[in-house]
């Protein structure tokens, strides 16, 4: 088995903070490790925020707004895809 078959995708937005970005997406092993990758990278919204929602998600097709899958990164690895930072010189390598 394929560990990145234990990964899950997460889709984090916060409804109430109209500043913030649109949403944040992360593939990881569960929503303790998204939020712990996105600290990593120096994004704290989630602990600023007046509401976080995350949802678990399959696809891009999941997330309303279509130009999020055209300025993202791929699902398959883990780290942070939304904004893209799972390829190049500041991809996590994990």
């Amino acid at each position: 088995m394929d560990v990145r078959d234990h990964l899950s995708r997460y889709w984090i937005t916060f409804p109430n903070d109209k500043s913030f970005p649109i949403g944040q997406g992360v593939t990881a092993y569960s929503h303790e490790d998204a939020f712990a990758l996105l600290l990593e990278r120096g994004y704290d919204f989630h602990i600023r925020a007046q509401r976080v929602e995350i949802r678990e998600i399959q696809s891009f097709d999941d997330i309303p707004d279509y130009d999020i899958a055209n300025a993202s990164g791929p699902l398959r690895f883990r780290g942070i895809w939304y904004p893209c930072l799972n390829l190049g010189l500041d991809a996590s390598g994990r």
